[in-house]
């Protein structure tokens, strides 16, 4: 429960309205999962997308990078 409470210090789950969901079906990519994902991320602003599959989007308006990468590069804000 502390990583849980630590992960929401961090993060917010947001929705998408209708707008947000027209983005998603005009990204170029491959998979529409992956593509609300970036739409999500876009539309409120997200810096970055943390993904295991970071070549899934590739073509995504917000950079990707995997968790491992996102932690070494946060280790001091723990």
């Amino acid at each position: 429960m502390d990583a849980v409470d630590r992960v929401l210090s961090f993060f917010e789950v947001r929705c998408l309205d209708k707008n947000g969901w027209r983005t998603a079906r005009g990204l170029p990519m491959a998979d529409f999962e992956d593509a609300v994902v970036a739409s999500l991320a876009l539309a409120f602003g997200a810096a970055l997308i943390i993904t295991r599959n970071v070549s899934d989007f590739k073509n995504a308006p917000i950079q990707a990078v995997s968790p491992a990468n996102f932690l070494s590069g946060q280790s001091a804000s723990f």
